[in-house]
C-alpha cells in the first residue's frame, strides 16, 4: 500500500510539473508553441497516409497482372505519395531549424525566472546549506531541461497522432497486431521508468559533494584565491580533495549507468521479440490466403512504423518523466516563500534611536550544522563606538551582524504599540535574520537601550 501511495504521489508531482513546464513554454513564446504543435500534428499524419497509399498501389499493380490497367489510374496514388513525402520532409526541415530557437527561448525564460527569484529571495535563506543545495540543483537543470521538456511534449503529441492512425490500419486487419504493438511499448516504458527513478535519486544525493567539488575547482583557478592558496601551500591538499571527490562520484555514476545499460538491453530484447511475433502472425495468415499483397505491405509498413513510433513514444515518455522529475527542484525553488511576509502597507519608522547594544551569552548554529557559528558571545556596545570583528570564518561574523540587526525585533520599546510599529517597519533582511537568530539557546538574550 505504501508503494502504491508513493507511485500516486510521484505521478501527481509529474503531472503538476508537466503543467508548469508547458506554462513556462507558453509564457516564453505562445505563437511558437501553437505553430510547432500544429505543424507536428500535420507531419505526424503523413506516414499513415503514405502506408495506406503504398498498399493501394501494390494492389493496383497486382491487379494489373491479370488485366492491364491504364497508367492514369495510378497517377492520383503517385501524386498522393509525393505530397505526403514532400510535406513531411518540408515540415521536418522547418521544425529542425526552428527547434533550436524555440528551445533557447524557453531556456532564457526559465533562467530569467530563476535569477529573478534568487535576486529577491530573503537573505536569511543564504545562511541555510540546504537552500544552497536546492539552488545548485535548480541551476544544474535550468540550462536545458525546460526547453527539452517542451520539445519532447510536442514530439509526443505528433507521435500519438501517428500511432492512432497506424493502429487503425492494423485494427482493420486484426486486433492481435495492435495488442502486440502496444504491449511492447508498455513493457519498455515500465522498465525505463525504474532507471529514471534511480537516476534522480543519485543526482539528488550527489548535490552536496558536487557543489564542494565545484567550489574546490573555483578556489584553484580564481585569481582572488590562487595567491593565498600558494602562499599557504594548500594546492596539493585541495587538488587531492578535488580528485577524491571526483573519482568517488564517477564510480557511483558508472555503477548507475551500467544498471541502466542492462535495463536498456532488456528493453530492446522485449521490443524485438514482439516485432518477430507480429511477423509470425502475418506469415500464418498470409499462408492461409487471408491477406492480399496490399494487406501484407500495409501490415509490414504499418507495424514497422508503429514499432518505431512506439519506441519514440516510449523514449519520449521516459524523457518527459526524467525532465519533470528533475525539474521538481527548479519549480520548488521558484515557490520558496518569504521567511517573513512583507507588510501589506508601509509603516513609518519610529522617532527614537538605539543608544546601546548588549549581547549576553548568545549562541547560534546553522540548520544541520555540527558546530555553532556563534557561541557564548557577550558584548556591550555603546552608541558611537567603532567595533572591529575578528574571527576564523566569515559566516560567524556575518551571523553576528545579522543577530545584531535581528535583535531589534525583541526590543523593549516605550509602549507596546511602538514596538509593534517598529517590528513591522524593519527591513526584510533584518526580519529574515530574526527568524534564523531565534534558534539561539534559552540562555541567550539581546538587549537594546533606546533614547527618544
Amino acid at each position: 500500500m505504501t508503494i502504491l501511495s508513493a507511485e500516486r504521489s510521484r505521478a501527481r508531482r509529474v503531472r503538476e510539473n508537466l503543467k508548469k513546464g508547458m506554462a513556462l513554454a507558453w509564457a516564453a513564446s505562445p505563437s511558437a508553441l501553437v505553430r510547432y504543435s500544429l505543424l507536428g500534428v500535420v507531419s505526424a499524419a503523413m506516414p499513415p497516409i503514405a502506408v495506406y497509399l503504398g498498399a493501394t498501389l501494390v494492389n493496383r499493380i497486382a491487379s494489373a497482372r491479370e488485366h492491364a490497367l491504364p497508367f492514369r489510374t495510378m497517377v492520383p496514388i503517385l501524386v498522393g505519395l509525393w505530397l505526403a513525402a514532400a510535406v513531411q520532409r518540408a515540415i521536418g526541415a522547418y521544425m529542425g531549424y526552428g527547434r533550436n530557437l524555440f528551445v533557447r527561448r524557453v531556456q532564457l525564460e526559465a533562467e530569467r525566472r530563476l535569477l529573478e527569484k534568487a535576486s529577491k529571495v530573503d537573505l536569511g535563506h543564504f545562511d541555510n546549506s540546504d537552500w544552497h543545495d536546492r539552488l545548485a540543483r535548480a541551476k544544474r537543470d535550468v540550462s536545458w531541461r525546460p526547453g527539452d521538456l517542451t520539445w519532447s511534449v510536442l514530439g509526443l503529441s505528433g507521435n500519438i497522432v501517428t500511432i492512432v492512425l497506424m493502429a487503425g490500419l492494423l485494427a482493420s486487419l486484426h486486433y492481435v497486431l495492435v495488442v502486440l504493438a502496444l504491449g511492447a511499448a508498455i513493457a519498455s516504458l515500465a522498465l525505463e521508468r525504474r532507471v529514471t527513478v534511480r537516476m534522480y535519486e543519485f543526482f539528488y544525493r550527489e548535490t552536496p559533494e558536487e557543489r564542494e567539488r565545484e567550489y574546490l575547482g573555483d578556489l584553484l583557478v580564481q585569481p582572488r584565491t590562487t595567491k593565498e592558496i600558494r602562499a599557504y601551500v594548500l594546492s596539493d591538499y585541495l587538488l587531492g580533495r578535488h580528485a577524491r571527490i571526483s573519482e568517488d562520484l564517477f564510480r557511483q555514476r558508472e555503477q548507475m549507468y551500467r544498471a541502466a545499460t542492462r535495463v536498456s538491453v532488456l528493453t530492446g530484447f522485449v521490443s524485438g521479440t514482439t516485432l518477430a511475433l507480429a511477423y509470425v502472425f502475418v506469415a500464418i495468415r498470409g499462408a492461409a490466403g487471408l491477406l492480399d499483397p496490399g494487406s501484407v505491405v500495409l501490415v509490414i509498413g504499418a507495424f514497422a512504423s508503429v514499432a518505431g513510433t512506439l519506441g519514440q513514444i516510449s523514449s519520449t515518455f521516459v524523457a518527459v518523466d526524467q525532465h519533470t522529475t528533475f525539474l521538481e527542484d527548479y519549480f520548488s525553488f521558484l515557490a520558496i516563500s518569504p521567511l517573513v511576509p512583507a507588510p501589506a502597507t508601509r509603516v513609518a519608522a519610529p522617532g527614537w534611536h538605539i543608544h546601546e547594544i548588549e549581547f549576553d551569552n548568545v549562541t547560534f548554529a546553522y540548520p544541520g550544522g555540527h558546530e555553532p557559528a556563534v557561541k557564548d558571545l557577550s558584548l556591550h556596545i555603546r552608541r558611537g563606538e567603532l567595533v572591529a570583528l575578528v574571527g576564523e570564518t566569515a559566516p560567524a561574523r556575518a551571523r553576528w551582524s545579522s543577530c545584531c540587526c535581528a535583535s531589534t525585533t525583541r526590543i523593549v520599546a516605550p509602549s507596546a504599540s511602538t514596538a509593534s510599529t517598529f517590528a513591522r517597519w524593519i527591513p526584510r533582511r533584518c526580519a529574515a535574520a530574526s527568524a534564523c537568530c531565534s534558534r539561539t539557546t534559552p540562555a541567550t538574550s539581546c538587549r537594546y537601550a533606546k533614547t527618544s
